[in-house]
């Protein structure tokens, strides 16, 4: 992967912006925070994702992911290592609760790295 990383001048963690929307039963508005995602909640966050993500994208649908633990958990991998370069963001219940309700994990390439180095799982 790239070696680009979080400049360390930027504040950690910074709010991006809010929104409201309907919980998941659709009787309450909520409003959201897009954040950056900390550390301590990477794991939660592969979680959606595998949960979540994974049985709806379309390509990981084709490629039938789910039946594939070898793959899922390299995904995960490639996922959680991309994590660490402190891009990635939440979205966040603003209720107290505090619950994250998404996970968007973001990742810079440059022009001098190939789009996909081999990573060793």
């Amino acid at each position: 992967m790239s070696n680009f990383t979080r400049p360390v001048n930027l504040k950690f963690p910074q709010i991006y912006g809010t929104f409201k929307a309907f919980n998941k039963t659709g009787d309450a508005e909520i409003e959201y925070q897009i954040r950056d995602l900390p550390e301590e909640l990477f794991e939660k966050s592969l979680e959606i994702l595998a949960s979540d993500f994974v049985p709806e994208e379309t390509i990981c649908v084709g490629q039938n992911l789910m039946k594939k633990p070898a793959a899922l958990n390299e995904i995960c991998y490639i996922w959680y290592e991309t994590m660490k370069d402190g891009l990635s963001l939440g979205c966040f219940a603003n209720d107290g609760s505090n619950e994250l309700a998404g996970v968007a994990v973001m990742k810079v390439l440059t022009k001098d790295k190939e789009p996909i180095e081999e990573l060793q799982v």
